[in-house]
């Protein structure tokens, strides 16, 4: 087959306020994901104050120092539609292709409201999202008029950025909500989990239903439940199998790993497996470890069989 499309690996951290990402580490952090191959460096972040704006700086001209792309996360949740888009355009127009202040390349719109979406619309059996009717209308309407809010303000001061709008599992139905309301948007993002099936079954359906669009692999690993530092790489074949799959696949133009560090001290959390996704060990206050396995054999992946290419975005 033919690779005409650009391709791009990647790999999510967080903003200075998790306890794992301090920002006395943020060079530290950039640069191992850097190293790790990625050419994009995924974290959510929101900035109103001249000092949270003078931290972005800083991040975007570190990614894009380390040859990366950033992907914003805009994670607002509560907002109306209104204060969303005050909330988004001022950082849009701030990070614009030609800006002195760096360039954010894609804006991921939220990130997994579809399951916040499926849980309030059924909240004691909650079915499995594939389906229009597994949302109920209302809260389809009010997810709309908040994303069309925020992709509208975006799209008003820049036109460079790439707009991802994500779903985690086969959440098909928020999509389909969303689509039959009117909204676009540029990429098609997907959160997909050792735990939830081969990405066939994720990627079979979802050409079907939206063709019109490509697709980033937003977050991806397997749930470990330790920190797996000392286990061997294949423990992680999984990932790789689906590494290679999404790499073959016309429809997909990028894959980003969740996450770059551990965090600890989620061991209490509703899923404790999330202590341990990162691919590098980090104590509770963000003093980062050793490597593991499965950073290695990615890093050898990336560079020997599965490299970046530049290309159609």
């Amino acid at each position: 087959m033919e690779m005409s499309k650009a391709w791009s690996w990647g790999i999510s951290g967080h903003n200075r306020t998790y306890k794992a990402y301090p920002e006395a580490y943020y060079k530290e952090q950039i640069r191992l994901a850097a190293e790790l191959g990625s050419k994009i460096y995924c974290f959510n972040y929101c900035p109103v104050t001249e000092d949270e704006f003078a931290y972005l700086d800083r991040m975007v001209a570190e990614v894009q120092a380390q040859g990366m792309d950033v992907m914003l996360i805009t994670d607002n949740y509560s907002l109306s539609p209104e204060e969303d888009a005050a909330l988004v355009g001022p950082i849009a127009a701030r990070y614009t292709k030609d800006s002195p202040h760096g360039f954010i390349r894609y804006f991921r719109i939220f990130g997994e409201q579809d399951c916040g979406a499926l849980c309030e619309s059924f909240p004691k059996d909650t079915p499995i999202g594939q389906e229009r009717e597994h949302f109920t209308p209302e809260i389809l309407d009010r997810w709309y008029q908040k994303m069309k809010a925020t992709i509208d303000a975006i799209r008003a001061v820049n036109t460079d950025s790439r707009i991802v709008v994500s779903i985690a599992h086969l959440h098909f139905g928020f999509l389909l909500g969303m689509r039959d309301r009117g909204l676009t948007w540029d990429i098609l993002g997907l959160d997909w989990y050792e735990d939830m099936g081969p990405f066939s079954e994720l990627l079979d359906p979802l050409k079907e239903l939206f063709p019109e669009y490509d697709y980033i692999i937003c977050e991806s690993n397997i749930r470990a439940g330790d920190d797996a530092s000392d286990s061997p790489a294949e423990r992680w074949q999984w990932l790789y199998d689906g590494m290679e799959d999404c790499y073959q696949d016309d429809k997909v133009i990028g894959f980003l790993f969740y996450e770059l560090l551990d965090e600890v001290y989620l061991s209490g959390y509703s899923d404790p497996r999330e202590a341990y996704f990162g691919f590098v060990t980090c104590d509770a206050e963000g003093h980062i470890g050793e490597k593991k396995p499965v950073y290695h054999r990615v890093q050898e992946l990336i560079r020997d069989q599965y490299p970046n290419r530049e290309g159609l975005a």
